[in-house]
């Protein structure tokens, strides 16, 4: 995994700011890795915690592809991360919501934002709506992400006040 991490790092020049922008399990490899890529905030998309079903035994979406896979290099569990990352994702999803929460247990500083109606894929229903590319530019340019009358979005209360 170590030649991956060279490989990534190696693409971008140093003292250019690195922005994670990912979805679902693409968003669990930018914050568990986000320390060793340099990234400096990050822009997660109904991210993932882990599919691990002895971490997140709620999860049971993906158990085709989870027997596959070698959980060894899973750090979520145990790391806290200082890069802020900004989460959006349907609240009304459940394990979404839950895997949401487990990541704000260990990022010190996050946002996350509730897409009524967007399902596992707010990506889609961002692009369906032409919301898509304006969002990611105002995250990208500002590190915020846009308010607008045709996006339902509300933001949601910090770790702590919510149970998993």
């Amino acid at each position: 995994m170590q030649d991956v991490i060279d490989c990534v790092r190696s693409l971008v020049p140093d003292g250019d700011e690195k922005i994670a922008y990912s979805s679902s399990m693409g968003a669990y490899a930018s914050f568990n890795y986000a320390e060793a890529l340099g990234i400096s905030r990050g822009l997660l998309v109904s991210p993932q915690f882990s599919v691990d079903p002895k971490v997140v035994p709620f999860e049971s979406r993906w158990s085709r592809d989870v027997a596959r896979i070698d959980f060894r290099r899973d750090h979520l569990r145990t790391m806290t991360s200082d890069v802020p990352f900004s989460i959006l994702l349907d609240e009304g999803g459940r394990a979404d919501a839950k895997h949401a929460r487990l990541i704000r247990r260990r990022v010190r500083e996050t946002r996350a934002y509730s897409i009524a109606g967007a399902g596992h894929n707010p990506l889609r229903f961002l692009a369906e709506r032409g919301l898509l590319k304006p969002l990611v530019a105002e995250y990208l340019e500002t590190g915020r992400v846009m308010r607008h009358e045709a996006l339902p979005l509300s933001e949601i209360a910090g770790p702590a006040a919510l149970p998993v």
